[in-house]
């Protein structure tokens, strides 16, 4: 870490991201989508900040901040969770900051960290789960190189009810 491909660079998230997260999450679209808090503060920020540091130390997760590569704005998140180290299976997840959105960044971010647990971690699977109605991430599992498998049904616990998932998957032999 980090790592980069010119034009983001994915890094372990510091205290400073607090507000910049907080930031992002005010809009809906974030914290409808995902497991981001609504009207998440900047000190909710920081304490989510510490639970990833937390997760990585646990071997749960790693959720990395995508910054611009050239001068290091923040542009969202992008992560690998729900590992399974008996299975090498792990979930990627990802959101994008409102004005960085429709320049391929989750793609960029998606695939970059995919190819990085294939490499570094050795897992054999790594899945991407996304509610049916959320079209433009569905986009963003496709164009990173991942298959759409099928709709899960009642999938898993999601702010307080069950949610269906798409799950698309993507094999270390898959191009």
């Amino acid at each position: 870490m980090p790592l980069t491909d010119g034009v983001i660079a994915l890094r372990p998230f510091v205290p400073d991201d607090a507000d910049a997260v907080a930031h992002a999450c005010a809009d809906p679209d974030i914290p409808r989508w995902t497991f981001m808090a609504d009207g998440l503060t900047p000190d909710q920020a920081r304490d989510w900040i510490e639970r990833a540091y937390e997760q990585l130390e646990r071997g749960r997760a790693i959720r990395l901040a995508i910054v611009d590569a050239r001068n290091g704005a923040f542009l969202g998140q992008v992560g690998i969770g729900h590992l399974d180290w008996d299975q090498l299976v792990g979930e990627v997840f990802y959101w994008i900051a409102a004005p960085a959105r429709g320049r391929g960044i989750a793609r960029r971010a998606a695939r970059m960290v995919t190819d990085w647990a294939f490499e570094t971690l050795e897992l054999a699977r790594i899945e991407i789960t996304v509610d049916p109605g959320n079209q433009p991430s569905q986009r963003v599992a496709e164009a990173a190189g991942f298959t759409r498998e099928g709709i899960l049904r009642s999938y898993q616990v999601f702010k307080g009810g069950r949610m269906d998932a798409v799950m698309y998957s993507r094999l270390p032999t898959d191009p």
